[in-house]
Parts: C-alpha cells; sequence; structure tokens
C-alpha cells in the first residue's frame, strides 16, 4: 500500500494518443502535467491533478483540458474516485487490482451504457502507462498515456 502511494507521489509529465475504432492512426494526441499530492494529511490518499492540451490531428485544433481524482491506495491496489465538482464529487470511477507489474480492473466501469476498462503498466520506477478503453453505443476508443516523473 506505502509502495504504491510512494510510487505514485510527486509531478508527472503525460504524452496521451487518442485512438478511435481499431485504428493504428491516432485520432488526437495530448500532452501535459500530472501533479500527485497528499492532502489534509490523509494516509493512502493522493490528489490526482491534470492539465494540458489536447491536438485534434484530423483538423490541426488544440483544446485545453483538466481532470482531477481521489487516488486511494488499499491492500488490493488503488481505488481512484472523481474529484470534479458539483456533478461526481467523490464517485468511485475505477477499482485495480494487483497483478505482477501491473494495476488491472476487475470489473468495468459504466457511464451511460459505455464500458470503460482500464489498466497500468509500470515499467520502471519513473515511467508507467494507463491504457483504458471505451465501447459501448457512444464512444469506441482506446486511450494511451505514457507518464515520466519529473525530477
Amino acid at each position: 500500500m506505502k509502495d504504491l502511494c510512494f510510487y505514485f507521489k510527486g509531478s508527472w509529465e503525460i504524452h496521451r494518443k487518442i485512438f478511435i475504432s481499431d485504428s493504428q492512426i491516432p485520432y488526437a494526441q495530448a500532452n501535459g502535467k500530472v501533479l500527485l499530492e497528499t492532502r489534509d494529511n490523509r494516509d493512502h490518499y493522493l490528489f490526482y491533478h491534470e492539465s494540458g492540451k489536447l491536438n485534434i490531428i484530423e483538423d490541426n485544433s488544440e483544446i485545453s483540458f483538466f481532470r482531477n481524482y481521489q487516488y486511494l491506495f488499499t491492500e488490493m491496489g488503488l481505488d481512484i474516485y472523481f474529484d470534479d465538482l458539483p456533478t461526481q464529487k467523490f464517485y468511485l470511477y475505477q477499482q485495480y487490482f494487483r497483478k505482477g507489474s501491473q494495476l488491472v480492473t476487475q470489473e468495468k466501469h459504466v457511464c451511460n451504457k459505455d464500458l470503460y476498462n482500464g489498466r497500468f503498466e509500470f515499467l520502471d520506477d519513473y515511467n508507467f502507462m494507463h491504457y483504458t478503453s471505451i465501447y459501448g453505443p457512444n464512444k469506441n476508443y482506446t486511450i494511451i498515456t505514457e507518464f515520466t516523473k519529473r525530477l
């Protein structure tokens, strides 16, 4: 539990690619920053804040983005809660369980009939990947995010 919390804590750079359906060519790419920090002296919790710029490749448009989550480290792995006011405050997004050098979801998250599935893959002390697949009647894409720790 403390090992995962210690690993995630800090400042990260992210590079993200978004693929529509089964395409091998990215629909969009993003670059940004993530800060995972303690808040309110709560044990086993980190506050996650990401921000950056998303580039839609087709028309070269650029959009700013941000997202907040609460990371709760458990004996089994990691629970991620939305931390966006006012609609999704502390709503459970996904539970991840340890499986070797990965954290994998046990159940898919459902949102408007679309299914979200994800996994973390730890590469080394300063790099990890996060994979998310979303499919259903409204969405069908894959998001691959590379995290690099800023020293």
